[in-house]
């Protein structure tokens, strides 16, 4: 059954959707718009598929005995690490298929990336997923938990909104003329990672566990990992072609 904070989930997560794509279409070059916003609709599909379908793995046991409700979208249940995932796969396949460079398309997708975060952190507060532990602490916030609890908390919903927004801020105001193509996305991803890294050792929801950490906690790590070794890659090949383009530069006889 759907309820209404399923509901309120969706509509959040539908309105940083629609967001992102507008902030996405606002801040490029008109002759490269479609193409970005494009871009932005594959992801966004894929980010939705990948998000389900991990979320349904973690959740294996309950669906195996429930196979009726994994197709039940609007009832919620998403993980955010198929999401990225599944988001960056739909745009590399866009740009595979439209022979395009990621890189220029990925780092115009950056707002997009901010938006699905904190609406995401926003709707955890609204169902009562990701919440902190209880506090008497007047920095607490009201929350819920998924049994519709609610009490002063630990604010890592809230916590975790303000970090994203702040991360790919302080990311979008270096210089993109500066940044080799695909820079922006990689250091997005790296900051959202730690982000989720560190907000992930301090929510008490229940999840799969490995090695005494939550299973997302090393998710979070190997997604900075990736996307720390993809920005090296990037400024790697970005160097190397520099040098190269300085080597075949043709010289100018001097006059006499």
């Amino acid at each position: 059954m759907v309820t209404m904070t399923d509901l309120l989930y969706t509509l959040l997560m539908g309105f940083g959707a629609t967001l992102g794509l507008t902030w996405v279409a606002q801040r490029t070059p008109p002759e490269r718009t479609g193409a970005a916003v494009n871009a932005g609709l594959a992801a966004l599909l894929g980010a939705y598929l990948g998000g389900r379908a991990a979320y349904l793995l973690v959740n294996l046991t309950y669906y195996g005995s429930h196979p009726g409700e994994a197709l039940q979208m609007p009832m919620g249940g998403f993980a955010w690490p198929g999401a990225l995932a599944g988001g960056i796969l739909g745009l590399l396949l866009y740009a595979a298929l439209t022979r395009q460079s990621p890189g220029p398309l990925a780092d115009a997708l950056l707002p997009l990336l901010v938006t699905l975060a904190v609406c995401g952190w926003i709707g955890c507060w609204l169902v009562g997923c990701a919440y902190g532990t209880p506090v008497d602490n007047w920095w607490g916030v009201m929350a819920r938990d998924e049994w519709g609890t609610v009490t002063r908390r630990w604010p890592v919903q809230a916590v975790g909104a303000l970090f994203s927004l702040g991360v790919i801020w302080l990311i979008d105001q270096l210089p993109p003329e500066r940044l080799p193509s695909g820079a922006l996305f990689g250091l997005g991803v790296l900051g959202l990672s730690m982000v989720n890294f560190f907000m992930s050792l301090v929510r008490i929801d229940p999840a799969p566990q490995f090695n005494g950490l939550r299973l997302e906690t090393w998710i979070a790590l190997i997604y900075g990992a990736l996307a720390l070794l993809v920005l090296i890659m990037i400024y790697v090949i970005n160097h190397r072609t520099k040098n190269s383009e300085t080597k075949i530069e043709p010289h100018t006889p001097e006059s006499s």
